[in-house]
């Protein structure tokens, strides 16, 4: 059974749940940072234990998912960790008509990591269909 890190800001998780709820209904097991007591604090000073846990649920994902949405420091960070991993990373926007300029800015220096990159969530999950 396929297992997915969502890579996300914490402050998007309206959208990690769609991601979320897309995939779950194929079967892929999802492991979502916004579940991990605590995380909803202030995002400047994120505590080690909360760190150690994304560690931990990217360690136990066969691929990766990265809101593009909004593409921010930590994501960055993320993708970084999945691409060392050599885990297949792949890109979706939930609102690609919102999208910020500031994260599609951030996005360039790393769109050589993402495997492939979809317009919706529909495109990614009919392409993660068996």
């Amino acid at each position: 059974m396929t297992r997915a890190y969502i890579s996300i800001p914490i402050k998007r998780e309206s959208q990690s749940r769609i991601i979320q709820t897309a995939l779950e209904r194929m079967g892929i097991i999802i492991n979502n940072p916004c579940d991990i007591d605590g995380i909803h604090g202030d995002s400047t000073q994120i505590p080690q234990r909360v760190v150690n846990e994304c560690i931990g649920m990217m360690d136990r994902s066969d691929i990766g998912i990265l809101l593009l949405d909004y593409f921010g420091h930590d994501c960055s960070w993320e993708l970084g960790y999945m691409t060392a991993k050599k885990m297949p990373i792949y890109g979706v926007y939930v609102d690609l008509e919102h999208t910020s300029s500031e994260s599609l800015r951030n996005l360039r220096q790393y769109q050589q990591s993402i495997a492939k990159v979809f317009n919706s969530v529909d495109e990614l999950v009919e392409f993660l269909r068996p």
